[in-house]
This record gives C-alpha cells, sequence and structure tokens, in this order.
C-alpha cells in the first residue's frame, strides 16, 4: 500500500479542526501565530476555548523548557 501524501493538505485539516469544536490556545514561551489563530475561530465559528470549558482541542506553544505532559494534565 503506497504511503499517504499529506504536503498538500490545510495546516487545520492536518490538526483536524472542524467547525464548532471547542479549541485552547495555551502560549507559555511565545504568542501562536495570529493568522493561525485568525484561521481557526473562522473555521469553528466560535472564538476560543475557556479554561473551564470542555475542549476539543488543545494547541499549546511550547519549548524545551515545559513540561509537556504536565501542561497537558492540566488542561484535561
Amino acid at each position: 500500500m503506497p504511503e499517504k501524501n499529506y504536503a498538500d493538505r490545510d495546516l487545520l485539516d492536518k490538526l483536524g479542526i472542524k467547525a464548532g469544536q471547542a479549541v485552547a490556545f495555551v502560549q507559555t514561551t511565545r504568542e501562536l501565530d495570529p493568522e493561525l489563530s485568525r484561521r481557526i475561530s473562522e473555521r469553528t465559528g466560535r472564538p476560543p476555548a475557556d479554561e473551564d470549558e470542555t475542549l476539543d482541542i488543545v494547541l499549546a506553544v511550547i519549548d524545551e523548557t515545559i513540561d509537556a505532559a504536565a501542561l497537558l494534565q492540566q488542561w484535561r
């Protein structure tokens, strides 16, 4: 079976972001690209999710100084 080529797929499709989903942005080390944030809000048709909301997706901007597992546990 040949490998699938995802190079031409849109980033939001690769991330699995769909209309109506609650997406949270966690910006610990630097800000998420404003254009990406705009596109996600446009696709979901809603503002970013709040911490106390049931989430579908958490997008975190991290680097090697951040404990990713602890960060995601915090958002669980």
